[in-house]
């Protein structure tokens, strides 16, 4: 089982990804977003939130490196 140093609430999610409390509000409902439950509380792990970042990164191509290549 994982041991856990730090969990954050919603208020430190936000702060930390600059995001509205609505908006992780959201992502929870629709379980978009890796979270835990203590209780009635709500915690999400930090490296859990990392890697749930990485999945949805993406590269992005810009136009004149496709030129560039041609």
């Amino acid at each position: 089982m994982k041991e856990f140093e730090e969990l954050w609430d919603d208020k430190e999610l936000c702060r930390r990804l600059k995001l509205k409390p609505s908006y992780v509000r959201d992502l929870r409902y629709m379980k978009r977003i890796p979270f835990i439950k203590i209780g009635r509380l709500v915690r999400y792990v930090p490296e859990d939130i990392y890697a749930w970042i990485a999945t949805g990164a993406c590269s992005v191509v810009s136009k004149f490196s496709e030129e560039e290549a041609a």
